[in-house]
């Protein structure tokens, strides 16, 4: 099992460079909220949203390329910056999403690519909602907000491997009920070289990193002490090796599994680190 992420991750990032490299022959600029189809769309401008529920549709064979502008939800009731539904071949790069309910949806989206975004403001459930197969997020950093209660960094669905990510998590008024996560991965994939930084929690906790059916690889969870319930947390027989948590437990479920083990331990001389 743990061989077919590899092989998968390793053919995503040559697919997806040929791909990269053929997008950028060219792109046709976009000013204003839209569907995109068949094509590569770039913004030379920021795009406030206003009087829509979705600012960019995404269908087949699309590529938006915000070339480092961004997508605001100054009313704070926007649903989607973008959204796309049972799509395949869809790109997003380069973008700023400031507010939004959800930022990003990908409903059964098939050879998706989410790389280079910069996340922050984020009122809803989560900044990232990714599902379908084949998938490639790479690069992106993600901040919550303050007084934002339940909520999860990425949510990723099917086949996809997530890889070198930031995720910032503050603390600001987590009742005892409410969690904040960072990477969740429900699916077969490979979650490797991404880093997740928490504040503690006055109540409530969560994750850094919550695997399925997937390889946790190299990542890195920082968290002041007692800041979160669990470091990394697996189930369905994933798999980790490689990781190191500071703060929290290395994992909460028996789920996890891993072929190495070495250096500080649960419980250790300083009762903090942990590297599996």
């Amino acid at each position: 099992m743990i061989g077919s992420p590899i092989k998968r991750a390793r053919f995503a990032l040559g697919a997806f460079a040929a791909f990269s490299t053929f997008c950028t022959l060219a792109c046709e600029p976009v000013a204003q909220p839209g569907v995109l189809h068949d094509g590569v769309f770039c913004l030379d401008h920021d795009v406030d949203a206003t009087g829509v529920n979705v600012v960019f549709q995404l269908h087949d064979n699309t590529t938006l390329d915000c070339q480092g502008h961004s997508i605001r939800d100054p009313s704070g009731r926007v649903n989607f910056a973008v959204w796309s539904n049972r799509a395949d071949n869809v790109v997003v790069k380069n973008c700023t999403f400031d507010g939004f309910w959800m930022p990003i949806q990908l409903v059964q989206t098939t050879n998706y690519r989410v790389e280079n975004n910069q996340f922050s403001n984020t009122w809803g459930p989560t900044s990232m909602s990714l599902d379908g197969s084949e998938g490639f997020i790479a690069r992106n950093v993600v901040r919550s907000r303050p007084q934002n209660y339940n909520w999860d960094a990425v949510q990723i669905q099917g086949t996809a491997d997530s890889i070198g990510n930031t995720v910032i998590m503050g603390s600001d008024d987590i009742g005892a009920g409410d969690y904040r996560n960072g990477i969740l991965a429900y699916g077969d994939g490979v979650v490797a070289n991404n880093v997740v930084q928490a504040k503690a929690s006055p109540g409530g906790g969560g994750a850094g990193f919550y695997v399925q059916f997937s390889l946790a690889y190299r990542n890195v969870f920082v968290s002041e002490p007692q800041g979160f319930r669990v470091g990394i947390a697996c189930y369905e027989e994933s798999f980790r090796f490689g990781n190191v948590v500071v703060g929290s437990s290395p994992y909460a479920e028996p789920g996890c599994r891993t072929n190495t083990s070495s250096g500080l331990k649960p419980g250790g001389a300083n009762g903090l680190a942990s590297r599996h």
